[in-house]
């Protein structure tokens, strides 16, 4: 445990920081959320217009003997269109400094060029898979290349999952849930149970969907809105410093039957638990 700390309370009834794939999507959405969530809706439509080549046509370069000419290129293979303008890449290369995003052509998934990997981000996943069952699909004729299956997600298979298990990685800019809790005054029998809940796979994917909504909570000091606090704090920011549970402490003190937690004496946390 690490030494306590002075930390400033938060109010029990806080609303929860929302969740992002990375910083540089928070970024993006906190500044322009309007225009990024527009321009993406605007790509996937396209993606899915059967006769449009546009998502597939790149620009090659050329040097002459007097000038430096481009020439579009048409691929069957996946591309890459930058969300903050037209630009179409055959490769993940990254053509501008300040444009971080790109929108892969097969899946529309988001790539994030500063954390140099594909990135989740609940805000464009929900676009995407609306605008996927909303759209009609292709009926492309036999003879003709379609593109990946309109855009759904690929079917799971068994040999498919142990090779992202083998090979996935998080993203370098990610949070890994791996941080320490402040010792506020005999609160080790706290932190070891909120690092058990902390680490449960299915409890962890309940609150980060949104399974419980602090922002619709009418509850006084509910120790539901502290959890769902703590998960976005540990899994969804990339932060490493020790974390003071103080939202919850409050939550427990002012929740029915939990005056016995208030104080500086020793608690059990198989009780605490229970």
């Amino acid at each position: 445990m690490k030494p306590s700390s002075g930390i400033e309370a938060k109010s029990p009834t806080a609303p929860m920081q929302t969740t992002f794939g990375c910083p540089h999507i928070k970024g993006l959405l906190t500044i322009a959320r309007q225009q990024a969530t527009d321009g993406y809706t605007r790509l996937i439509q396209s993606l899915r217009k059967e006769d449009d080549v546009s998502d597939r046509t790149y620009l090659v370069s050329g040097v002459g003997a007097k000038t430096t000419t481009t020439t579009p290129t048409t691929t069957t293979c996946t591309t890459y269109l930058c969300l903050q303008c037209p630009t179409v890449s055959s490769t993940r290369q990254r053509h501008r400094k300040d444009h971080v995003f790109a929108v892969e052509s097969d899946n529309g998934f988001i790539y994030c060029h500063d954390c140099h990997d594909f990135v989740y981000d609940p805000t464009f996943e929900d676009l995407r898979t609306t605008l996927t069952t909303t759209t009609s699909t292709f009926h492309a004729p036999p003879n003709r290349k379609r593109k990946l299956s309109a855009l759904s997600p690929p079917t799971s298979t068994e040999p498919t999952r142990s090779l992202l298990r083998a090979n996935a990685a998080p993203t370098p800019c990610a949070a890994t849930g791996l941080r320490g809790m402040y010792n506020m005054g005999q609160t080790c029998f706290m932190s070891v149970i909120l690092q058990s809940l902390l680490h449960n796979p299915l409890l962890r994917t309940w609150f980060l969907s949104e399974g419980h909504k602090s922002s619709d909570c009418e509850r006084e000091a509910c120790t539901a809105c502290a959890l769902d606090d703590i998960f976005t704090d540990f899994w969804a920011l990339d932060k490493h410093e020790g974390y003071g549970a103080v939202h919850m402490l409050q939550g427990c003190w002012k929740a029915p039957g939990g005056g016995g937690l208030a104080g500086y004496s020793q608690q059990d946390a198989h009780e605490y638990w229970g």
